[in-house]
């Protein structure tokens, strides 16, 4: 997933008993910027300067 900055979000992987997981921030040439722990279930779609747009897909759905 790329934003509105070209910062590169990359989810690392998760255990399945993990509620949540780290996602790296990376700039362009994919140095670290940051790190940030979101729900293990959230989807990104679209991220801008101040709003993630996400769905959540919960346990047996598709």
């Amino acid at each position: 997933m790329v934003d509105v900055r070209d910062h590169i979000w990359v989810k690392d992987y998760v255990e399945a008993p993990a509620s949540e997981a780290r996602w790296q921030l990376l700039d362009s040439e994919g140095a670290r910027v940051s790190e940030i722990l979101l729900l293990r279930d959230l989807v990104l779609h679209v991220i801008t300067n101040d709003c993630l747009a996400t769905i959540i897909i919960g346990a047996g759905d598709n």
